[in-house]
């Protein structure tokens, strides 16, 4: 009897092990397929963060270039198009971040809705297409008189106070959010969790706010990662 329940006890624990490590197979394959997407779409969220994050910057600490805000705001837009055109949206690894990084953007576009009608964002996004370089997006502003003049309008003397300040943040809570979740897609390859390096109003808006989404990446600072080289290289 004993040898019986030897046995079977031996059987059920295989089956376990054997699950377990079943799970761990499609869980990687999962996380690969989902790394394969992101690498895809990486040229594209470090632009779109890195131009959000310019935008924030300059408006508040550059020398109120407004052309060269304007450069920043059409990337932003043009970027985002050509992001939903070929991935659908800007996609990880977590439906919350997803779902906060697109409020964010949403926030963005309904100040410029402000100002702004749907024919001029249209051209406003398209001002930018094909990657180009700020000497030639200067340069066709020569055949947008209106709206070049319309945006120095809004940056220099009608955003108000409230505007301004929304702008600024929601640009680089948008930009931060972007990479701290790129990045943290990426830890089985850097072997370590992005470091949790945000503005404080954003930490303070996610604690108030976000509160499931904050408690999840402030685990990033304690997670280990530790995968094995072989793991790696395959």
């Amino acid at each position: 009897m004993a040898d019986v329940l030897t046995f079977i006890g031996g059987g059920v624990a295989g089956t376990v092990i054997t699950v377990f490590v079943n799970w761990m197979i499609r869980r990687r394959q999962d996380h690969m397929e989902i790394l394969k997407i992101i690498s895809a779409a990486a040229p594209y969220y470090n632009q779109i963060a890195m131009n959000a994050w310019n935008f924030s910057w300059y408006l508040t600490h550059g020398d109120s270039n407004y052309r060269l805000l304007m450069y920043y705001m059409c990337n932003i837009l043009q970027i985002k198009t050509e992001v939903i055109r070929r991935f659908g949206d800007l996609q990880f690894d977590n439906l919350e971040a997803e779902r906060i990084i697109d409020d964010f953007f949403r926030d963005i576009c309904s100040v410029l809705d402000k100002t702004f009608d749907a024919l001029e964002r249209s051209r406003l996004t398209y001002l930018t297409e094909g990657s180009k370089p700020y000497h030639v997006f200067y340069e066709d502003l020569l055949k947008n008189k209106e709206l070049d003049e319309k945006f120095r309008r809004w940056i220099k003397t009608e955003i108000s106070s409230g505007d301004y300040n929304e702008l600024e943040r929601k640009c680089a809570w948008y930009a931060q959010l972007i990479m701290l979740e790129f990045n943290h897609i990426y830890r089985l390859w850097y072997r370590q969790e992005p470091p949790l390096k945000l503005r404080n109003d954003l930490k303070e808006y996610l604690q108030e706010h976000e509160k499931n989404y904050f408690d999840r990446i402030q685990g990033f600072k304690v997670e280990k990662v530790n995968v094995p080289s072989e793991e790696m290289n395959s």
